[in-house]
């Protein structure tokens, strides 16, 4: 195909219900981690737990991550999907501390109730299936985004977190990866078939503050120019060109 007949702009979400939202959670911050049961600092993950996202992975780099980072920030995931269970299973046998939350925040692990004097270091966090109303509360507090799919067409929930100012580290055959992620500029890609890279990305950005700030603020400036009314434009101009031929 003649390259002026190609026209990108596809998978995008409406950046400014995202970006407003998490403003107004983030000035109530204390609120939202009390309401949801959210620890003070915390790795992300969103999306269906099913095998083709990798979360086994992000699992195993998050226990090494401790050995490196004794003090790392807990992990959050928030989704449901066939693979939970054994998430769960796995979190337990690397020796992390389960904490499981229904939506509606009733507790189901007695982990719950106790108050952590560890703080958040060693945590998983399962949160189940949240609407695109809560999606936000978990997106605006956390460090970072982790997207670690062995098999993704595009992962609009990276869309989601560069709209909420998030460092993002995204897997490299994720269709996203090229057009939205500048390694070491909004985040990082890896190998999503070796833990050791997710790992390593995993410890820049949690153990420096600076550096995730800045990364949060490219995320915004990229996310910026991908939007609904960009795609609006080039589904025109690609309708036009197809009308002149």
């Amino acid at each position: 195909m003649k390259k002026e007949r190609i026209f990108i702009g596809y998978d995008t979400i409406d950046n400014k219900y995202f970006s407003e939202a998490v403003e107004k959670v983030r000035l109530s911050a204390e609120h939202t981690r009390a309401r949801h049961g959210l620890p003070g600092r915390y790795i992300l993950s969103i999306g269906r737990m099913v095998p083709k996202k990798n979360l086994e992975s992000l699992v195993l780099a998050y226990a090494q991550l401790l050995r490196i980072v004794p003090e790392a920030p807990a992990l959050v995931f928030v989704g449901s999907g066939e693979t939970e269970a054994a998430l769960l299973a796995l979190s337990r046998k690397m020796g992390l501390k389960v904490v499981q939350h229904l939506p509606d925040s009733e507790m189901r692990d007695a982990a719950t109730q106790l108050k952590k004097p560890d703080g958040d270091a060693g945590y998983v966090y399962f949160h189940g299936f949240r609407q695109i109303d809560e999606t936000p509360d978990f997106y605006a507090l956390a460090d970072c985004f982790v997207l670690p799919s062995i098999q993704e067409e595009w992962g609009l929930v990276v869309n989601e977190a560069m709209a909420c100012g998030l460092p993002v580290i995204v897997s490299k055959t994720a269709g996203c990866a090229e057009d939205l992620v500048e390694d070491g500029g909004n985040g990082f890609t890896f190998d999503p078939t070796k833990v050791e890279e997710l790992v390593e990305a995993l410890a820049a950005i949690i153990s420096n503050q600076d550096l995730r700030e800045r990364m949060g603020r490219r995320s915004s400036e990229i996310i910026n120019k991908w939007g609904c009314d960009y795609f609006a434009r080039q589904a025109f101009n690609a309708a036009m060109t197809a009308c002149a031929v």
